[in-house]
């Protein structure tokens, strides 16, 4: 039997960074779904394993979504990304509800370690189960 992959939500706007965070995850056995939009994807969030959010990213209202998202899942990881790498800004997003908060980079072998290792305590989704 072939494993399941692991389905990631990941909430940004850069195309160069999402494909390259899609295609060093796939090399974990991940699938990334990207999506602009987190609001559309709140109903669906059962199917992913985790999510991975852009903290400065215009169109999210990350920390109302993080706290909903943290109250409907509350043991889903939820990792947020930044370029600019602030104290402030990592205590706000850890006050909504981030597992994580991480310098966003290209350099794939900083990232995903850290969020392998969040991957590595989540059971499969149910809709994993059921395929």
């Amino acid at each position: 039997m072939v494993p399941q992959q692991k389905k990631i939500l990941l909430v940004d706007n850069e195309p160069s960074w999402h494909t390259g965070f899609a295609s060093a995850m796939a090399a974990e056995g991940c699938v990334v779904h990207t999506t602009e939009r987190f609001e559309d994807e709140m109903p669906c969030l059962a199917e992913y394993v985790a999510l991975v959010v852009d903290a400065f990213f215009a169109n999210v209202r990350y920390p109302a979504l993080m706290k909903r998202a943290r109250e409907m899942y509350p043991t889903k990881p939820i990792i947020v990304v930044s370029v600019p790498h602030d104290a402030e800004d990592a205590r706000d997003a850890f006050r909504s509800g981030a597992s994580d908060y991480l310098h966003k980079t290209a350099e794939w072998d900083k990232i995903v370690p850290r969020v392998t290792r969040y991957l590595a305590t989540q059971p499969q989704t149910e809709c994993q189960n059921a395929e």
